[in-house]
């Protein structure tokens, strides 16, 4: 299968399973993930190598063939649509009545066992949270177009071309291997020739994507809200676990400091 370029909408429990923690426990508040590619795979060649002559005349040629073409792998992309949702966090209201900063303030609801946060998504913010991982969708795409589709663009351009006479067979080789360095891109002819080297340059590639995270342009901002939005509450295991004695608060994700749909993907993909 090639990469989605769809990001599917789910609720925080799937969320945080997908992420691998258990969403019975897991203080996190995860809105969105994008997996690297699993399984991708560089182009297979071969270089083969004639002869004519015979002695001191034996004249050497080489040829390349395609075996394979690359193979993107597979990722998926999902992100947490519209709604409220119970999380295993609380928010700590001592801090809040001094520093007003929910995310600073926020901490595991287990060993404080009260105002358990609920997360409330609008519309328009699940919508702007859906294209946060269009992007990372699209930075894989941009990562194997700048990387194993290269190769084989590479690799097609030498392929089936006879290059010769060489005085011996590792000449012959050398000069296919240097017409296909030659047929790369320029910022991707240090890459090693072989098929091990391509696929990480590819990973390396996609796991750049993350630096949109890192900058903050895919963090929203928190509102604490003074009353519960209208619709039904998502539990993480189904049903309410808390008691009367603790006080839900519920926390809405705003635009904040996010740049999305600013930066292509060439900004951070190299």
């Amino acid at each position: 299968m090639p990469l989605v370029n769809a990001s599917i909408p789910t609720n925080l429990a799937t969320l945080v399973q997908l992420g691998g923690s258990n969403p019975a426990t897991a203080a996190e508040g995860t809105v969105g993930l994008t997996t690297d590619p699993v399984g991708p795979q560089a182009p297979q060649w071969t270089i083969t190598v004639t002869q004519s002559g015979n002695g001191d005349a034996v004249r050497h040629f080489g040829q390349l063939a395609v075996n394979q073409n690359s193979v993107q792998g597979t990722n998926a992309s999902h992100y947490l649509a519209a709604g409220t949702y119970e999380t295993n966090l609380a928010i700590d209201m001592t801090a809040y009545a001094t520093d007003p900063d929910v995310r600073r303030c926020l901490c595991p609801f287990e060993g404080y066992d009260d105002d358990r946060v609920y997360l409330h998504l609008t519309a328009p913010i699940a919508l702007l949270n859906r294209d946060a991982e269009l992007e990372h969708c699209g930075d894989h795409v941009y990562a194997y177009n700048n990387s194993l589709a290269q190769l084989d663009n590479a690799l097609a351009a030498v392929a089936g071309r006879r290059f010769g006479p060489f005085t011996s067979a590792a000449a012959a080789t050398a000069r296919v291997t240097s017409e296909i360095g030659l047929a790369l891109p320029v910022a991707l002819r240090g890459v090693a020739m072989t098929p091990a080297a391509w696929v990480a340059e590819y990973l390396r590639l996609c796991g750049e994507s993350s630096q949109r995270d890192i900058a903050g342009y895919h963090t929203f901002g928190l509102q604490l809200l003074g009353a519960a939005p209208a619709g039904a509450i998502t539990y993480l295991t189904g049903a309410a676990r808390d008691g009367a004695g603790v006080t839900p608060r519920f926390v809405q994700l705003t635009n904040g400091a996010t740049a999305i749909g600013v930066h292509p993907s060439a900004t951070f993909i190299v």
